[in-house]
């Protein structure tokens, strides 16, 4: 029950950077690219394969869980879409990979434009 508790505050927490820091960029960068939301998902994907990086000996299990889960997670999921695809490259799965990130992007794209879609209409 404390591992759900820890990734429950580090998901708000992770939540609220994210909106701060993508406000902040936007105010201050007019542009149309998103840059808010990239800077965030390429800040927490550096930050995860850092914590992931870091040994057992340096971080505890239960603070590598409350900040790749909680905090992490709730920062960006694409960290963790990040971490996975590392992982599998690492493991000698290059091409799971590959499929799995080109997979992972169109799907999301096109799953977030059907929602849209059916939520539009309503």
């Amino acid at each position: 029950m404390k591992a759900y508790l820890l990734i429950a505050i580090g998901s708000g927490l992770g939540g609220v950077a994210r909106h701060w820091l993508s406000g902040v960029i936007a105010t201050r960068v007019a542009s149309v690219f998103p840059w808010g939301t990239f800077i965030v998902n390429v800040l927490g994907s550096a930050l995860i394969g850092f914590v992931l990086g870091a040994s057992d000996v340096r971080i505890s299990p239960a603070t590598r869980q409350f900040l790749t889960v909680g905090i992490l997670g709730g920062f960006t999921t694409f960290s963790a879409f990040s971490a996975q695809t590392m992982q599998l490259f690492q493991h000698g799965k290059a091409g799971v990979a590959l499929a799995y990130a080109l997979a992972s992007v169109v799907l999301c794209v096109c799953g977030c434009c059907i929602g849209w879609a059916i939520g539009d209409k309503m």
